[in-house]
């Protein structure tokens, strides 16, 4: 089942069960099921996506990014000063969980950018003075 190791799952009541995050993502049925069918596109372009206002996917956009970094970062102090108790098993956990929501911290950031590409762009040039040239009358 996609490269998967006897220790890296286990089944429960006829239930595949992962010890990690990352074992579930890596799966061949979570891509048919998920990734496979997404149309990115609303997510990508919201200005002329249809249903949900532009304001409604950047709070949503802002809330993606203030769990994943909270998470991230929290997980991030657990590793870094031992705070885990329970084996290597436990550590494994954490660190998948810390690795996934970087992941999401990093895409919700690239879209938040592509997002708001106008207004970084006009800023850019306002505060580095660049200013177009006025248009001649020739």
């Amino acid at each position: 089942m996609g490269g998967l190791t006897p220790e890296a799952a286990h089944f429960n009541q006829g239930t595949l069960v992962f010890k990690s995050v990352g074992g579930l993502l890596r799966t061949p049925l979570f891509y048919n099921l998920f990734i496979s069918n997404l149309d990115l596109s609303h997510i990508i372009y919201p200005k002329y996506s249809e249903g949900v206002s532009v304001m409604k996917k950047n709070y949503g956009l802002d809330w993606l990014l203030f769990i994943s970094g909270l998470i991230c970062i929290v997980t991030g102090l657990m590793l870094d000063f031992h705070l885990i108790s329970g084996g290597r098993e436990a550590r494994l956990f954490y660190r998948n969980i810390h690795i996934y929501s970087g992941y999401f911290m990093a895409v919700g950031l690239l879209l938040h950018l592509f997002w708001h590409k106008s207004w970084i762009s006009m800023a850019t040039k306002k505060i580095l003075g660049k200013k177009n040239p006025p248009a001649s009358n020739h």
